[in-house]
C-alpha cells in the first residue's frame, strides 16, 4: 500500500489549452489505489449579480509551478498519495470550461476527498495566479487572489473580515 510522503510522481502544468480531465485521470490512476478524486473548477455564469462571459488568468509561471509543486508535496506528506496532478489554465477561459483540474489517487476514498479539498484551499491561498472576470455588460474586474493581496495572507473563511482587508475586492 502507498506510504505517506513517498509519491511516485507529481504532475504540475500551466496551459493555455482546454484541460483534458480524462487524460489527467488516466495519468494518476494506479492499481495500488482504490480512490481517485477529481476536482474541476469551471467558469460559472454568475458572480453575485454580475453575468460572466469568460475569465482571463495570468500568472508568474515559474513561481506558480513551484508553489503548486510544494502544495502537492505537502499533500503527499499528509496522506498516502502515490500519484497527484494539477493543471491550471492561463489566458482566456470560456464559460463552462475548466480553469483548474486536480486529481489525487489514494488507497481509500476519505483520504482522497480530504487531500483534494485541502489542496484546493491551499492553491487559492498561495499560488500567484491572477483572475480577470469579463461581464456581459462589457465591464471587467481583476479579482484579487488570496496569495496576491498586498495586505497580507487572507482566507475566505476569515470571520469577521480582518480590518486590513475590509476594502479588498476578494471579500
Amino acid at each position: 500500500e502507498p506510504e505517506i510522503g513517498r509519491p511516485e510522481f507529481i504532475i504540475v502544468e500551466l496551459t493555455p489549452h482546454s484541460i483534458d480531465s480524462q487524460a489527467l485521470l488516466q495519468r494518476v490512476t494506479t492499481v495500488t489505489c482504490g480512490a481517485v478524486c477529481l476536482f474541476l473548477g469551471n467558469v460559472r455564469e454568475f458572480t453575485g449579480a454580475q453575468q460572466t462571459v469568460d475569465l482571463v488568468y495570468e500568472a508568474y509561471p515559474k513561481m506558480a509551478e513551484k508553489v503548486l509543486r510544494q502544495i502537492c508535496e505537502e499533500a503527499a506528506s499528509r496522506w498516502p498519495i502515490p500519484r497527484i496532478g494539477v493543471i491550471h489554465r492561463l489566458g482566456l477561459v470560456p464559460l463552462g470550461e475548466a480553469s483548474i483540474a486536480l486529481a489525487v489517487a489514494t488507497p481509500h476514498r476519505q483520504a482522497s476527498f480530504e487531500a483534494c479539498s485541502w489542496m484546493m484551499d491551499e492553491i487559492k491561498k498561495r499560488v500567484p495566479i491572477w483572475k480577470q472576470e469579463h461581464y456581459l455588460d462589457g465591464d471587467s474586474d481583476w479579482v484579487q487572489g488570496h496569495a496576491l493581496c498586498s495586505h497580507g495572507p487572507v482566507s475566505y473563511d476569515d470571520d469577521p473580515i480582518p480590518e486590513s482587508h475590509k476594502h479588498c475586492k476578494h471579500y
